[in-house]
């Protein structure tokens, strides 16, 4: 299978692919955010990249033992908002509304937390800072999402 991905991100679909075991000849993506094709390139070096110009590319977990919290600015400074759900609060590029409360005490998620609920392996955007990582994270998609999405379309012969 021959793949183009405009967009590519952090390659989340050919980790997805990957995951699958399905067989890529040639993987080909274009990315305007240059750490998120550090990180592809890091897990992926084979992809032909085919640049970063936006008009190119427009044409072509676990249990948590932690409670969810996103701190808002509601006019008072930040207070804490809680997700009473159990479940993690979607990835954002804004880094507050991804935070757990431990005991007393909040805290924002680790990068590996982040990959994790991304279903992405551990580390898998190491080697930019944190600040970066988190971004990359929460521009991306669950890569258990795409293997689903990719599934579908395999059984039912669209591609």
């Amino acid at each position: 299978m021959d793949v183009l991905s405009l967009f590519d991100g952090i390659s989340i679909a050919r980790q997805a692919l990957k995951n699958l075991n399905i067989p890529v000849e040639e993987y080909y993506s274009s990315e305007v955010d240059k750490y998120a094709i550090q990180i592809s390139e890091k897990n992926f070096p084979e992809i032909k990249r085919l640049g970063t110009n936006p008009q190119c590319s427009s044409a072509v977990a676990g249990q948590l033992l932690v409670s969810p919290v996103a701190l808002r600015n509601r006019g008072e400074g930040k207070q804490p908002e809680y997700n009473r759900t159990d479940k993690a609060n979607s990835l954002t590029t804004v880094q507050t509304d991804s935070m757990v409360q431990e005991d007393f005490f909040i805290r924002k998620l680790t990068p590996i937390e982040c990959e994790r609920l991304q279903s992405l392996p551990d580390n898998y955007t190491e080697g930019i800072s944190n600040t970066q990582r988190y971004k990359c994270l929460g521009n991306g998609f669950n890569c258990k999402v795409i293997e689903h999405i990719l599934t579908y379309i395999l059984n039912e012969k669209i591609l």
